[in-house]
């Protein structure tokens, strides 16, 4: 059920992030992450995040 939630993960820190995407794609959600606010902007332009 998982695999069709999409999660957009913001952060700085390099460990948090990488931490964060492997225990949610464990989960099996989809991840999409970025360290910029900007870069998220422009991703949940272009993709449906949940």
């Amino acid at each position: 059920m998982n695999e069709n939630v999409t999660v957009l993960v913001v952060d700085d820190e390099d460990y948090i992030r990488d931490s964060v995407k492997i225990i949610l794609e464990t989960e099996g959600f989809h991840v999409i992450c970025t360290d910029k606010g900007k870069d998220a902007l422009d991703i949940l332009s272009a993709h449906y995040v949940d």
